[in-house]
């Protein structure tokens, strides 16, 4: 796998639940009409629930990691201001997990009735991962001079992304900062990336008055 671009490439793909397996792509029109129906309740009027997204996460040249991200109501987020959600999760990458936190708020038309702006759901989540004591590739060779990199290395980075989805196709967009800090103070970034958002799915949980206590 390529090291530097662990934080990136999972992008919405994998970000909660310990999620391993790649989602089904066939039945796209199911899909479709099961998207516009979930993801309007999302940023509805409806009973506040814990909602599981899953989809997947693609950097520009690189292929699609799946994802799954769990949104929670935020405490006094129902009724006043933008709908707001704690987001919590993973990103899977072959047998490597990378912890994915941060908040989610609908904008645009989301929630209101009769409105001609856009429904869209954003994003503004940290990446984090690392390894320990693996084999130095020819990406992570470049944070050493020359000749100087070590055959094995330890290395810890985050990503700040920014995403925004829209609800009615669920698709979208993410822009991210990351930063790859290894063996010897050697520092790869930060660097922007930018990724393309898909969710297939959406599930809702039971309505709970205690979804947002999780903060």
């Amino acid at each position: 796998m390529k090291h530097s671009t662990y934080l990136i490439r999972p992008m919405l793909a994998a970000c909660l639940l310990a999620i391993g397996a790649s989602l089904p792509m066939s039945g796209v029109a199911q899909t479709a009409a099961m998207q516009a129906s979930q993801a309007a309740s999302i940023c509805g009027t409806s009973a506040v629930m814990t909602t599981t997204l899953q989809g997947t996460y693609q950097l520009e040249g690189e292929g699609p990691l799946p994802i799954a991200l769990v949104l929670a109501p935020r405490d006094g987020a129902a009724g006043v201001g933008p709908r707001t959600f704690q987001v919590t999760g993973l990103v899977s990458e072959g047998e490597h997990r990378f912890g994915v936190s941060g908040m989610a708020y609908c904008t645009g038309g989301a929630g209101k009735a009769g409105s001609e702006t856009p429904a869209t759901l954003a994003f503004d989540i940290t990446m984090s991962g690392g390894f320990h004591d693996t084999p130095v590739d020819d990406e992570l060779r470049r944070a050493w001079p020359a000749g100087k990199a070590p055959k094995r290395a330890s290395s810890v980075g985050t990503s700040v992304v920014h995403a925004e989805v829209a609800l009615s196709s669920m698709q979208g967009w993410a822009e991210a900062m990351r930063t790859i800090v290894l063996t010897g103070q050697r520092v790869m970034g930060p660097r922007h990336v930018s990724a393309k958002v898909s969710f297939a799915s959406a599930g809702n949980g039971a309505a709970s008055g205690e979804a947002g206590n999780g903060r």
